[in-house]
C-alpha cells in the first residue's frame, strides 16, 4: 500500500493564469458576440443597411470562438482537477488506463486524447503521461514501502 508524500499533482500557477485568461476570455467574448449579434438581428429586421451585416458576420464569428475557447479552457482545468483526484488515489505510483475509465466512465481513447492536452498546458505536474505500451499516468515522488517512484511491475 502506497503512502504519497504531501504533493500537489496540479500546477497551479499555470492553472491561476489560464482562470484568468479564461474569464477575460469570456467577459470580452460574450459582450462582443451579444453586440455583434445585435447588430446582425438589427440588419435583419431593416434597422440597419442590408450592405453592413458583412462587417457584422466578420467580427461575431472570432469573438464567439473567444467565448468558447474560453469555455473550453473551464472544461480542460475541470477535467485536469479530476485527474488529480485521481491520481491522489493511487497505490503504486501508476494509474492505468483500466482505472482512468473507470473513474472517468469515458473511454480509452477520449481520456487519453484529453491527457494529452492537459499534459501539453501544463496542468498536471509530477507525473507524465505514458502512451506507448500499456497507456497509463507515471507518477514522481510516490511512496511506497520505503521506496520512491513509480512501483515497477517486476516489484510488484
Amino acid at each position: 500500500m502506497g503512502i504519497q508524500r504531501n504533493i500537489r499533482y496540479l500546477n497551479e500557477n499555470i492553472v491561476s493564469a489560464h482562470i484568468v485568461m479564461k474569464r477575460i476570455q469570456m467577459v470580452v467574448g460574450g459582450l462582443l458576440s451579444l453586440f455583434f449579434l445585435f447588430g446582425i438581428v438589427e440588419v435583419l429586421i431593416g434597422e440597419i443597411e442590408r450592405r453592413h451585416i458583412s462587417v457584422y458576420l466578420i467580427f461575431f464569428i472570432p469573438s464567439l470562438l473567444m467565448f468558447w475557447r474560453a469555455v473550453r479552457t473551464g472544461m480542460l482545468i475541470e477535467s485536469a482537477r479530476r485527474y488529480e483526484m485521481i491520481i491522489y488515489g493511487a497505490r503504486d505510483g501508476i494509474v492505468t488506463a483500466e482505472e482512468l475509465e473507470l473513474k472517468m466512465g469515458k473511454p480509452g481513447y477520449k481520456i487519453f486524447r484529453e491527457l494529452e492536452k492537459i499534459f501539453r498546458k501544463g496542468y498536471l505536474q509530477n507525473c507524465a503521461l505514458q502512451r506507448g505500451g500499456d497507456p497509463c499516468i507515471i507518477i514522481y515522488d510516490m511512496v511506497y514501502e520505503g521506496n520512491t517512484g513509480p512501483r515497477l511491475k517486476d516489484e510488484m
